[in-house]
């Protein structure tokens, strides 16, 4: 697969656009560098520009470009955020993801 999943968006937070993710990603500061993520809307990926990322009480908040209201990010509830393979972050030497072990004989 060309997607790799990430997060999942938990509930609205604020007025202001922000949703509250569910990080299935150890590395909590791979957020803070992404430009751009992918969201399941209508069968398909569609690409969605990240605006801001933050940390708030131990909640990690992602707001969209272009999403500025609670009642714009409101159909994304429940919906699950990918990255494609070019924002996979760098493992150290014999660490491998999840994805790359599937399959494998051990």
């Amino acid at each position: 697969s060309n997607f790799f999943l990430i997060a999942q968006i938990k509930s609205i937070y604020g007025c202001e656009g922000f949703v509250s993710l569910f990080s299935y990603s150890d590395a909590l500061d791979r957020f803070n560098k992404l430009k751009k993520v992918f969201i399941d809307v209508y069968g398909a990926k569609r690409e969605f520009l990240v605006d801001k990322c933050d940390f708030i009480d131990g909640t990690l908040l992602m707001k969209f470009k272009n999403f500025d209201s609670d009642q714009d990010v409101r159909f994304l509830i429940g919906k699950n955020i990918y990255i494609g393979k070019n924002d996979l972050i760098k493992l150290p030497n014999n660490s491998y993801f999840v994805h790359d072990l599937i399959g494998c004989k051990v």
